[in-house]
C-alpha cells in the first residue's frame, strides 16, 4: 500500500488520510485545495491494483504492485475486471463533481452583472462584451452544451489571466458568439480570439476554450450543422514545443472536413500567435482579408464570361465585330453556387446559391432547375426577398439565369423536396436530424419557409412555457400534440386534427401560440381565411411536423368540410399541366389544431351541407373552456387573472421555441425502434386504460389519437424536455378525451345520432302538418303533401316519405335499423322495417313504417 501512495505522492497527490483498499472511489483534498478534488480506488488481493487522479489538475493513472505481462491469466481478469469497475466509479463520480459544478456555475451566473464596456482586459485586447458576464472585478464566460445548458464558467481578470471552476466540465462545451448560426462559422480557442473574428466577419464564432477541447466543439458543430462551412481558425503556437494551437487544430479539420486558416504576422518581436494578435499588432482589417482568401469561390467552376469578387458577380461581353471590347456588366452582388443538387432517383435537379445580404446575414438555397424554365420571374423573386441584390435591367436578368445555368460545380449533393422524414432522418429547412453519410438539403420552388427558426435555450423555453403549463389539461394536450406531429411516420399514422371550441377571449389562439413554440416562432401560425389552395401549399410545407390554423370562422362554410377533410387526407387536387398530362399531386403527413367558435359541424351546416361522420372524425371537437370558468385555463400559478397568464404565454412564446423538438428529434433519431416501442407501449396503456372496449369504432378511432398525443408527451417527458412528471401528458390526454366524449354525446356511432337527430326533427316539424288524424281521416281540411298518419303519439310513414323526406340524405336502410334498435320504429313480426296495418281511410292494407310515441319521447 506504501508503493501505491509513493506512486500518488509522485504525482503531486498526497493524502494525509490512511488509505483503504476496498475497490470503493475515495476523494480527499491535498494540502493547497479548499475541496476534495483528488481520489483513488484500491483493491488489494493477491496483487494490489489502483487507480488515483485529481480534477482540478486533470490527472488519471492507473497503478499495480507487479508487471502486468508476467502476472498468471486468472490474475489479469480479476484486474481488468477491477479497473472496469473503477471506470464506472469514475464516471459516476465526476458525473457527480460536473454536476455540482454546474449549480455552482448557475449560482455565480446568475449573481453576475452586465459585463462593463470598459473592464481593462477588453480594452486591451480592442474588443466588445459579447453575452459574458462581470463577477468580482473578473469576466465571466459561460461554458455551454449544444442545448444551452452552463456547465462551467471560465473567469477572466483585469489582468488577463485565466481560470475555470475547479472540477468542471469542459470537454464538448462552448461559448456561441452570434445570435443566429451563419453560413459560414468560425471556430478558434479564445474568447479574446472569437471577438475578433466575430467583428471582422459578423459570423458565428464557437470558442473551444483551449487546442484540446477543438476536435470535439468541431465534431458537434459538425454533426448539429452538416450544411455549414466550418473554418478553424488555428492559434499558431510556434513558440511553443509540438505548436499544440496548430496540431490540434489540424486534427480536428482533417476530422470533420473542415478548412483551416493561420494568421500570418508580419512582426514577430512580441511572438504572436493568434487573430486577436493580429488584430492588435496591424488592424482589423487585416483579419478580414486574411480570412476572405479562404471563401473564394472554386474558380473552376465559373462558366466562361463571367467572374466573380467580392463585389459581385459579372459579366464580360465578347469582342465586336470591330475588335472593341465593352466593359464588364455587373449581375448581382456576391453569389457562389456551391454545389449541384439531385433527388435519390437523379430527378428535381437544382443548384445550391450561397449569399449574403446587405446586413451580412448569409443565405443558403437549395433551387430546383424547374424555375429557370420561363423568364425567370419567380426565382428572381426569391433572391430578391433574401437579400441579393440584382442589378434592375433586362442584361442583367438575362445573363443571371445564364451564369446559374452554366455553372456546373462539381459537388453534388442529395435534396428533398419538403421538410419531415427521409429514411431515418429528418429534414429542416437549414437543418437534418440523424445520422447519415450524404448531406441533405430542403430543395423547394416555395420562397418562405417559416415557422422553423430557433429562439433561446431548451432551459429556457422548460422554465418559462412548458413548466407553466402544469396544471392545465388544454395546455399539456397542445404541447404533446406539437412533439406528436413528429412521430405520425414512424408508426404510419395517418393525418388528423383537433379543433378547440369556445367563446371569444378565452385564450383559444393562445393555445396554438403556445403549439408553434415547440418547433418555430409565431410565423406558424395560420388563419383559416386561406383559400383551399392556398392551405394545400401550407399543408405541403408542414409534411411530418404541426400546423396551427386560427379561427375556423374565417373562412367560406361552404368549403370548411371539404378543406378539413383534405387536410386530413393528406393529399391535394389533382391538376393538369399545360400539356394535359397530370401533374404530381400535393401530400403530406401532419397533424393540425384549430379553434372556432363553432364546431366543424355547426360550420358546415351554416353552408347548407351536412356534417358527415367521417369529417368529424377526421378533426375532433374539443371544447376550449376547462371548466373552471378560468377560459382554457385551470391553473393560474402566480398570475392574477386568466388574462394575464395568457398575455405571458403568448409573450413567452415569442421568445422561446424551436428548440424543442430539435432536441425530441435528436433523441428519436438515436434509436429510432426503441422509440417506437416506447410509443406503443405508451399508447397501448392509454387504450386499455380510459377507451371503452365497447364503444363505437368511430370512438376508438379518435381515441387512439389521443393515445398518440398522450405517449408523444410522455416520450418528450422521458427524454427530459418538457420538464414534466411521468403521466402529466397521459392524464391531459384523458381529459380532453372524456371532454370531446361528452360533446359528441356519447360512446355511440355519430351517424347514428345525427340518423335520430334527423327522424326527431322531422316528426317536431312536421307532425301536425303533415300527418293525417287516425280518428278522422276525412276532417275538412285535407292534409297537404301527407306522408302519413298519425294516432296519439305514434306515426304511421308511407315508405315513400320516409324515404325521400325523413331520410334525405341518409341511407334508409340505416336509418331504419337504428330506429328499430332505438325502439322507435316497431317492425312486423318477421323483421321487416314496415309493417302491414289497414289505413283508417280504406279498408285495403298497406305496409308502412310504424313510429311508437317513443320517437318524441327518449333521448338521442
Amino acid at each position: 500500500m506504501s508503493e501505491f501512495q509513493n506512486a500518488m505522492n509522485a504525482a503531486g497527490l498526497l493524502c494525509s488520510e490512511p488509505l483503504i483498499a476496498d475497490g470503493e472511489l475515495h476523494r480527499f483534498r491535498v494540502a493547497e485545495d479548499a475541496k476534495p478534488n483528488s481520489w483513488y480506488v484500491l483493491h488489494s488481493n493477491k496483487i494490489q491494483v489502483g487507480v488515483f487522479g485529481c480534477w482540478k489538475r486533470n490527472i488519471k493513472q492507473k497503478w499495480c504492485s507487479a508487471d502486468y505481462k508476467i502476472i498468471q491469466l486468472d490474475e489479469q481478469q480479476t484486474i481488468k475486471k477491477f479497473l472496469q469497475e473503477a471506470k464506472e466509479k469514475y464516471r459516476i463520480a465526476q458525473g457527480k463533481m460536473h454536476q455540482e459544478v454546474r449549480n455552482r456555475a448557475d449560482e455565480i451566473w446568475i449573481r453576475s452583472v452586465s459585463a462593463d464596456p470598459n473592464h481593462p482586459y477588453l480594452i486591451k485586447k480592442k474588443i466588445n462584451a459579447y453575452d459574458v458576464k462581470c463577477y468580482k472585478d473578473s469576466l465571466v464566460i459561460p461554458l455551454c452544451d449544444s442545448d444551452g445548458c452552463i456547465w462551467s464558467l471560465q473567469f477572466i481578470n483585469q489582468e488577463g489571466e485565466k481560470h475555470f471552476l475547479r472540477g468542471g466540465r469542459k470537454k464538448g462545451l462552448f461559448h456561441l458568439l452570434g445570435k443566429d448560426i451563419t453560413q459560414t462559422v468560425y471556430l478558434c480557442e479564445g474568447y479574446a480570439t472569437a471577438c475578433t473574428l466575430h467583428e471582422a466577419t459578423h459570423s458565428s464564432v464557437f470558442i473551444a476554450f483551449d487546442a484540446g477541447n477543438s476536435l470535439a466543439v468541431a465534431s458537434l458543430i459538425r454533426n448539429k450543422y452538416p450544411d455549414r462551412r466550418i473554418i478553424i481558425c488555428a492559434d499558431n503556437d510556434q513558440w511553443t514545443e509540438g505548436n499544440p494551437g496548430l496540431t490540434k487544430a489540424q486534427e480536428a479539420a482533417h476530422t470533420i472536413q473542415a478548412q483551416i486558416v493561420v494568421p500570418r504576422f508580419v512582426c514577430l518581436d512580441f511572438k504572436p500567435t493568434d487573430f486577436n494578435d493580429l488584430h492588435q499588432l496591424e488592424s482589423l482589417d487585416s483579419v478580414r482579408k486574411q480570412l476572405s482568401q479562404k471563401i473564394d469561390t472554386d474558380k473552376n467552376s465559373i462558366p466562361t464570361n463571367f467572374s466573380v469578387n467580392g463585389e459581385g458577380v459579372y459579366f464580360h461581353p465578347t469582342e465586336d465585330a470591330n475588335g472593341n471590347l465593352s466593359s464588364p456588366i455587373k449581375i448581382c452582388s456576391r453569389l457562389e453556387i456551391t454545389a449541384r443538387t439531385r433527388d435519390e432517383d437523379s430527378m428535381n435537379h437544382g443548384r445550391l446559391l450561397e449569399f449574403s445580404d446587405p446586413d451580412g446575414k448569409n443565405h443558403q438555397w437549395a433551387m430546383p432547375m424547374e424555375m429557370l424554365a420561363g423568364d425567370g420571374t419567380e426565382y428572381r423573386r426569391i433572391l430578391l426577398s433574401r437579400g441579393l441584390e440584382i442589378a434592375p435591367n433586362r442584361k442583367a436578368r438575362e445573363q443571371l439565369t445564364n451564369y446559374i445555368q452554366s455553372t456546373h460545380p462539381q459537388k453534388v449533393t442529395l435534396c428533398v423536396e419538403r421538410t419531415g422524414w427521409y429514411k431515418n432522418i429528418f429534414i429542416l429547412p437549414n437543418e437534418s436530424i440523424g445520422d447519415f453519410n450524404e448531406k441533405i438539403l430542403l430543395q423547394t420552388t416555395h420562397s418562405s419557409l417559416e415557422g422553423f427558426g430557433t429562439s433561446g435555450t431548451l432551459l429556457d423555453w422548460q422554465q418559462n412555457i412548458s413548466k407553466q403549463c402544469i396544471g392545465n389539461s388544454r395546455l399539456l394536450f397542445v404541447i404533446s400534440a406539437a412533439f406528436a406531429a413528429a412521430v405520425l411516420h414512424l408508426l404510419q399514422e395517418e393525418s388528423g386534427g383537433f379543433h378547440f371550441v369556445g367563446s371569444s377571449s378565452i385564450g383559444k389562439t393562445t393555445l396554438l401560440q403556445l403549439a408553434c413554440s415547440v418547433w418555430g416562432g409565431q410565423d406558424r401560425l395560420h388563419r383559416w381565411r386561406a383559400t383551399s389552395n392556398g392551405l394545400e401549399a401550407i399543408a405541403t410545407l408542414h409534411n411530418d411536423s404541426l400546423l396551427c390554423l386560427d379561427e375556423m370562422g374565417q373562412v367560406d362554410a361552404k368549403e370548411v368540410g371539404e378543406i378539413a377533410y383534405m387536410l386530413a387526407n393528406g393529399s391535394g387536387k389533382g391538376r393538369c399541366l399545360k400539356d394535359g398530362s397530370a401533374r404530381k399531386k400535393s401530400s403530406w403527413r401532419l397533424l393540425f389544431l384549430s379553434t372556432g367558435e363553432m364546431g366543424l359541424a355547426d360550420h358546415i351546416h351554416q353552408g347548407g351541407k351536412k356534417a358527415k361522420a367521417g369529417q368529424e372524425v377526421r378533426l375532433v371537437d374539443i371544447p376550449a373552456e376547462a371548466g373552471c370558468d378560468l377560459g382554457i385555463f385551470e391553473n393560474l400559478h402566480h398570475f392574477a387573472s386568466a388574462a394575464d397568464f395568457a398575455r405571458y404565454i403568448g409573450q413567452a412564446s415569442k421568445n422561446y421555441f424551436g428548440v424543442p423538438i430539435r432536441k425530441f428529434l435528436s433523441s428519436v433519431t438515436e434509436d429510432i425502434e426503441t422509440v417506437k416501442k416506447l410509443l406503443e407501449q405508451h399508447r397501448s396503456e392509454f387504450v386499455k386504460s380510459f377507451i371503452p372496449s365497447k364503444a363505437d369504432g368511430q370512438v376508438q378511432r379518435v381515441g387512439l389519437r389521443f393515445a398518440l398525443i398522450a405517449a408523444a408527451g410522455e416520450l418528450a417527458t422521458h427524454f427530459n424536455i418538457t420538464g414534466w412528471e411521468k403521466d402529466y401528458a397521459t392524464l391531459a390526454a384523458s381529459e380532453c378525451f372524456d371532454d370531446w366524449i361528452k360533446l359528441r354525446g356519447g360512446l355511440g356511432a355519430k351517424e347514428a345520432s345525427i340518423a335520430l337527430t334527423q327522424v326527431r326533427h322531422f316528426f317536431e316539424a312536421h307532425g301536425e302538418s303533415r300527418f293525417t288524424l287516425w280518428s278522422n281521416p276525412s276532417e275538412q281540411f285535407k292534409t297537404l303533401n301527407r306522408a302519413g298518419f298519425r294516432r296519439g303519439a305514434e306515426f304511421f310513414v308511407f315508405p315513400e316519405s320516409f324515404k325521400q323526406d325523413i331520410c334525405v340524405g341518409l341511407n334508409p336502410q340505416y336509418v331504419a335499423d337504428v330506429c328499430i334498435a332505438k325502439g322507435w320504429l316497431l317492425p312486423d313480426g318477421t323483421g321487416k322495417a314496415t309493417a302491414s296495418h289497414r289505413m283508417p281511410d280504406t279498408s285495403k292494407t298497406r305496409r308502412v313504417y310504424h313510429f311508437s310515441d317513443k320517437v318524441l319521447g327518449d333521448d338521442v
